[in-house]
């Protein structure tokens, strides 16, 4: 029975953590699609409200661009008004155009990192800690710019969340075998 108590306070102790780590975030970036074109990138973005206080019809969907080691190429990109529906805003279409952006016609790769900002610009949700990070850059490479290549949606965050994904589910489902119900024919 100790043992029992023991798992289980563990397991509790692990969700409220994971609970506490996205407390802070209230707005989740969705990248539905991106697909290459022959002059830049196409994206289908949706964003989550965790709380829908925090959506106003003055917030639009912008951009910065990264070089490879994070340091900022161009800040202030275009916006893109968004239209909530429930938690969760209607699709936004987002189109990269390399031969309106100098700074990415310089370079063969860079970060394209998704952001919120009201439209009285005194704010950014990144900045503010309102955002959450996850899947919210994606990795620009112009070797994918050729005709014919489409696809290629790499975000920042995806191997390491597949595998925090992964160790969850594997301790999650270790306890539960370990401590199921023994049934009254194996007690015997």
């Amino acid at each position: 029975m100790a043992k029992k108590m023991t798992a289980t306070a563990i397991a509790l102790l692990f969700l409220c953590a994971c609970c506490v780590v996205f407390a802070g975030e209230q707005v989740f970036i969705i990248i539905k699609k991106a697909d290459y074109t022959t002059d830049g990138m196409d994206f289908e973005v949706e964003l989550a409200f965790a709380d829908k206080s925090w959506y106003n019809d003055s917030i639009f969907l912008s951009y910065h661009i990264l070089d490879e080691q994070g340091t900022m190429l161009r800040f202030e990109n275009e916006r893109f008004p968004v239209t909530l529906q429930g938690k969760k805003t209607k699709p936004v279409e987002v189109r990269v155009d390399c031969s309106q952006i100098p700074e990415l016609e310089e370079v063969n790769e860079a970060w394209i990192q998704f952001d919120l900002v009201d439209s009285e610009n005194l704010y950014w949700f990144r900045d503010k800690g309102m955002l959450n990070e996850e899947n919210a850059s994606v990795l620009f490479e112009r070797s994918r710019m050729e005709p014919g290549r489409s696809g290629g949606l790499m975000t920042a965050l995806d191997v390491p969340a597949v595998i925090l994904n992964t160790v969850t589910w594997a301790v999650l489902l270790y306890f539960l075998w370990k401590f199921r119900p023994k049934s009254k024919k194996n007690a015997k």
